[in-house]
This record gives C-alpha cells, sequence and structure tokens, in this order.
C-alpha cells in the first residue's frame, strides 16, 4: 500500500485533488481516486489518500488540484517503487536528488565494482567501494531525471537495484 499525505497551507475555490498514478515512467497518468477540497481556507490543512492495489515495479504518484471553476494545477511527481529488495542491497533513497547511498550488508574481502545504467542499457557512471567498506555515497547531480539501475559486482556476485532521479 502506498499512503500519499500533503498540506496546503491555504485554499481559496479548492473543489477536490485528484490522486494520479502513472506505470509508464511518469510518460501517461490515471486518475485513481479523488479528495474532496475544503473550499476556502486560511489555515492549514492535512489530506491523505491510500493506494490500497499498487502496480509491481516503480509507481509514480502526482496530484491535480481542481477548482470549482475546473481550472487545476499539477504538483510535482513522486517515485515508490514496489518491488521486494534484492537481498544483500540496500539503496537509498530511492528518490535522489543529487547523492545514492549504496549499502551492502557486510565489508567485501575485496573492493566492489559499481555501474549505473540507464533505461537504454548505456553506462552512466562507474565507482569503486573500497574493501573493507560496506557503503558509498555516489555523486548524481549530473543525472538527467529519470529511472536507473545499480549494478554491484563483488567477485562472481552480482546484485542490482533501482533508483529514479528526481
Amino acid at each position: 500500500m502506498a499512503v500519499i499525505s500533503w498540506q496546503t497551507g491555504s485554499e481559496h475555490n479548492n473543489h477536490f485533488f485528484s490522486i494520479e498514478r502513472s506505470t509508464d515512467g511518469g510518460q501517461t497518468f490515471r486518475e485513481i481516486g479523488q479528495v474532496e477540497g475544503a473550499g476556502d481556507s486560511d489555515i492549514p490543512l492535512s489530506y491523505r489518500f491510500e493506494d490500497d492495489k499498487p502496480i509491481y515495479g516503480l509507481n509514480y504518484y502526482r496530484l491535480r488540484q481542481v477548482d470549482f471553476d475546473g481550472k487545476f494545477t499539477i504538483h510535482k511527481v513522486v517515485a515508490v517503487d514496489f518491488r521486494p529488495e534484492q537481498p544483500g542491497l540496500n539503496l537509498f533513497p530511492t528518490l535522489v536528488q543529487d547523492e545514492l547511498t549504496v549499502q551492502l550488508p557486510q565489508p567485501g574481502e575485496q573492493p566492489a565494482q559499481i555501474s549505473i545504467w540507464n533505461q537504454l542499457g548505456q553506462s552512466m557512471g562507474a565507482f569503486i567501494l573500497p574493501a573493507g567498506q560496506p557503503k558509498m555515497t555516489l555523486p548524481l547531480h549530473n543525472l538527467a531525471s529519470g529511472p536507473y539501475i545499480v549494478q554491484v559486482k563483488v567477485g562472481n556476485d552480482i546484485v542490482s537495484g533501482i533508483f529514479v532521479k528526481h
């Protein structure tokens, strides 16, 4: 289940919020629910919506705030990954601004090779995690927005995970 929560500082002419989801990389969104707005308010209000049926894989969510006159505003997209994690690999955060931390369950006896790939299978960067260190923070501010694959190779073992650059 995905819990979407947000706050407003104030509201004017707010009819409702449409919660929209995309499962095609954020290209096409469709409404999965609505939450009624307060109309007019000068105080901060909190809202919440639960997606009880997220799709396996990356789900992208956004809010569309709709006024009584039909005008609307679309708010930022947030990605949530509904895949079981690869054992032994922890990536955080999965929605990346500038840095991604890659963590192995324990320090390796040999260096780990960390590779980043885009959706087209193109290498977007390579890093070496020194032997004896369980984690490394990677600078990713040069990557374009979108989903990426991280591949970690230690000896003959390879594990991978996915993150989204915002």
